[in-house]
Parts: C-alpha cells; sequence; structure tokens
C-alpha cells in the first residue's frame, strides 16, 4: 500500500553581471555534478532534515497512542526514514546521458553568489525549532499583512520548489504509520480494509492542502523576512528558467518515491510488530 505525493531548487542567464560565474568552470564527473546541484539547491540539507521534521509530526499525534506504542512507531519512523536511503535514490535519478547533458546549465545559476545564498534561506530557517517565534510573526502579519508583491513572489517560488507538498506528504505518511498501528490494536472483526485507510488518508491529504497553506506561506515569509523584494525576484526567476524546472522537477519526482516507499518501509515494520501473529 503506497501514499502517493507529489513533490524542492532554483537556473540560467538572468543577467550576466548579476548571476554568472566570474571565469569559465572545469568539467566534473557526472556523480559530482548532481551531488554539487543537491547541495547548492538545499535539496540535501532538505532531506538531511526530513527525520526532525517527521519526528515532529509524530509527537503531534503522540496522544492517539499508549506511550509504549509510540515509543514503537518512534524508533519505527527513525529505522525507515533515512536521509541517506533518499539523497542516493535522487542522486540516481539524475545518472543519465540527459543529466550529463542538461546539468552544468543548472549549476551554472546556482554557482552563483545570489542564487547560492537564497537557495538555503529556507533550508537554514529552523522552523521546526522556531514555531513560538513563528507564531508571533503570524500575529504581526494579521496586523500589517505582506505585499501582494511579495505573496506572488513566494508562491511561484513554492510552485517550483514544492515545500508545501513536501510537508502535505510528511503529514500523510505519519496518519498512515498512527493509522495502521491503531488498525492492527483493534479486534480482527472491527479493523479497517486497505480500501478504507487508503480513502482515510486521501481526505486527509485533502484537507491538509486546503488547512497548510496559510502556514507554509508563513513559513516562507518568515523565512526571507530580511530578504529585499528585488533579490527575491531575480532568485524566482532563476528557479522558473527551463533548465532549473527540469532538476527540480526530477527531484520532486524522485521524493514522491522515497517517501512512497519509505512509507511502504514503515508499513511493513508495523505489521511485523504488531500484526496477527
Amino acid at each position: 500500500m503506497r501514499v502517493h505525493a507529489r513533490r524542492l531548487a532554483p537556473a540560467v542567464l538572468l543577467g550576466l553581471a548579476v548571476l554568472a560565474p566570474s571565469r569559465p568552470l572545469a568539467a566534473q564527473p557526472l556523480e559530482a555534478d548532481v551531488d554539487e546541484a543537491l547541495t547548492l539547491s538545499g535539496v540535501r540539507q532538505t532531506l538531511e532534515r526530513l527525520p526532525r521534521h517527521l519526528q515532529a509530526e509524530l509527537r503531534r499525534r503522540q496522544a492517539q497512542l499508549a506511550p509504549a506504542d509510540f515509543s514503537a512507531l518512534t524508533r519505527i519512523v527513525a529505522r525507515t526514514y533515512l536521509p541517506a536511503t533518499a539523497i542516493a535514490g535522487v542522486r540516481a535519478a539524475f545518472a543519465s546521458p540527459e543529466s550529463a547533458d542538461r546539468l552544468p546549465a543548472v549549476l551554472e545559476t546556482l554557482r552563483a553568489p545570489l542564487i547560492r545564498r537564497l537557495a538555503l534561506v529556507e533550508v537554514r530557517a529552523p522552523v521546526v525549532e522556531s514555531r513560538e517565534e513563528i507564531h508571533g510573526f503570524s500575529l504581526d502579519l494579521k496586523r500589517r499583512p505582506p505585499a501582494p508583491g511579495r505573496l506572488a513572489l513566494l508562491e511561484r517560488r513554492d510552485a517550483i520548489v514544492g515545500g508545501a507538498a513536501l510537508a502535505i506528504e510528511v503529514a500523510v505518511a505519519m496518519d498512515r504509520a498512527v493509522l495502521e498501528l491503531r488498525n492492527w490494536r483493534r479486534p480482527a472483526e472491527h479493523r479497517l480494509r486497505p480500501d478504507d485507510i487508503q480513502a482515510r488518508l486521501a481526505a486527509a491529504r485533502e484537507q491538509y492542502r486546503r488547512a497548510m497553506r496559510d502556514g507554509q506561506m508563513t513559513a516562507a515569509l518568515f523565512a526571507y523576512r530580511a530578504v529585499a523584494d528585488a533579490d527575491l525576484e531575480r532568485y524566482v526567476a532563476a528557479l522558473e528558467s527551463e533548465p532549473d524546472r527540469w532538476f527540480m522537477q526530477g527531484v520532486r519526482a524522485r521524493l514522491v518515491t522515497e517517501l512512497a516507499d519509505a512509507s511502504d518501509r514503515a508499513s511493513a515494520e508495523i505489521l511485523r510488530i504488531f500484526g496477527p501473529r
């Protein structure tokens, strides 16, 4: 049983004086190009932080589980959602002749100082650890709403990077883990069928789509609060260029697969530990 998801970086010649590197770049092996692109775009750092976001989502559901079950599920999630596995999967998605041809254009943009700096702004923002500060920031936004143009820039950015969609899939993955564990704790005659579980998860995903947008936009406004509009416009335009769109589409497609595979591994572990004997 698989939980399907969607969706996370930056691209070309937006004015050579602003974005282009100052000297020609030496050729390097494809694997090195892929690793550099994953690092400069913030994808690697996002995946390395994924366990913290998963555990934070799981803690929000702690009251639904007995203490021993919550502890067991925490360990299952830690074993099955491994950053190294996800990074290797994303890297493998770009092991092709097409990538060898297209990655140099992606790297040309990612290496530019402005793009390099802004690509890591949200990755470095301690969202999980700063919820109180973000809550205060959201109250300020109600009193002083951001300019429509600022919101539009960040919406364009998320359409490429996919942070909101990733947050939704993380939440659904933890819903699935909790729901399946609780289901195995029920008497056999009262257990949900697989189709029932999938229907509940689909409904939860749709509910998250409606509810999470404001929260994700607040987090983005908070992360980029010190970035000037002009710099943000250059960054978003770079993200929207053809090479970076291609790169981010590849990343997001592979992340769908990696999250689904990890969710399936967690489901198998839950069945092994809590399922019928």
